[in-house]
């Protein structure tokens, strides 16, 4: 479905849904105009054990300040399990103070003792101490989580979609937080939902009789409780 007006349908479309609730309202498909729609209901508190996937990167990006999309659960995906975030939080849960044991220390020593230093997160690994100083933000993450449960409230909350069947989908942001959890086994995650299949919204709506809005804050919530 084509998305309606850039520009200036861009800033009108929070207010329209105001005076247009349906789905047919093509201001469904922005991002902002759902926020201001649907606000708390947005924020989510998840078991992660349920969510198993996450969309790649390349799927991610044509998503940018979208809400509604056609397809959402069938974009490619990889499972939680097989991510290379997964696979550092498991190195940090088995070695524990033992960073040098860890693939993501190793990769980043190689690298740098080959002559190509990684750059990532405003800085370039060129040293033992800066690999280390590194690793540990993700041990002190793990042990934090480890002891005092998920508690978050930075600015780069952990970004979920609901597919067509009301599948949990990790959509971007938080993916070694993701790991740990999961790891952990920790009965939930705060998150925000960010992202709807368009067959989900349709669904909820049917069902409902109508209103638009009151059926998807239901919905929502039904799905991810």
């Amino acid at each position: 479905m084509a998305i309606w007006g850039e520009g200036v349908g861009r800033v009108l479309a929070p207010v329209t849904i105001k005076f247009w609730t349906s789905l047919d309202n093509p201001a469904w498909n922005y991002g902002a105009a759902a926020e201001r729609e649907l606000g708390a209901a947005l924020s989510v508190s998840v078991d992660p054990r349920r969510i198993r996937r996450k969309l790649v990167a390349k799927a991610v990006a044509p998503l940018k300040d979208r809400f509604l999309v056609d397809g959402l659960g069938a974009l490619p995906s990889e499972p939680i399990e097989d991510l290379y975030t997964f696979t550092d939080m498991s190195d940090i849960a088995r070695h524990g103070d033992n960073l040098p044991a860890t693939r993501l220390y190793q990769w980043l020593k190689a690298s740098w003792l080959a002559g190509r230093p990684v750059e990532g997160r405003g800085r370039v690994f060129n040293s033992e101490s800066s690999i280390d100083a590194y690793c540990r933000i993700y041990l002190d993450l793990y042990r934090s989580m480890e002891r005092d449960g998920y508690r978050y409230s930075g600015d780069d909350e952990i970004c979920l979609g609901l597919g067509a069947d009301g599948e949990i989908i990790h959509i971007r942001r938080g993916t070694h937080r993701m790991a740990a959890a999961q790891i952990l086994e920790l009965p939930s995650v705060s998150a925000r939902i960010t992202h709807i299949d368009r067959a989900f919204a349709k669904s909820a709506v049917k069902a409902a009789g109508g209103d638009a809005p009151g059926a998807l804050q239901r919905a929502i919530k039904s799905a991810t409780s």
